[in-house]
């Protein structure tokens, strides 16, 4: 197969690209929609995905803000600007609205380790 520029396309070029695209999907974050998902799960996977990518907080906070859909988009529109420019700060807002703290985790654990062997 011949590419406009007249270079012969290698079979094998092809297949490491769909290879490499379909490892990337596999890797990829899913999107955040605030409901059901563990946040501290979602954006633990989210920042490895970014240091695999070698993204920088530059790069990571628009990523992250894409990734963000249904409830948790119209959290972060909510927001103030100076709460979207910079990662950690935004990073911070996310922390305090979506992360379950440790004490009700530790309390619900409890609380289904109790039924179960009650």
């Amino acid at each position: 197969m011949a590419l406009g520029s007249g270079r012969r396309l290698d079979v094998f070029d092809e297949t490491i690209e769909e290879t490499d695209m379909a490892d990337e999907r596999s890797v990829m974050p899913l999107s955040f929609t605030g409901k059901s998902e563990d946040a501290s799960d979602w954006a633990r996977h989210s920042y490895k995905y970014c240091m695999y990518k070698e993204y920088d907080d530059r790069k990571a906070l628009p990523l992250f803000k894409e990734l963000m859909v249904g409830p948790a988009a119209d959290w972060l529109e909510s927001l103030p600007e100076d709460k979207t420019k910079a990662y950690k700060v935004f990073k911070k807002a996310f922390d305090e609205r979506f992360q379950t703290p440790n004490v009700v985790k530790f309390k619900s654990a409890k609380a289904i380790f109790f039924q179960a062997s009650g």
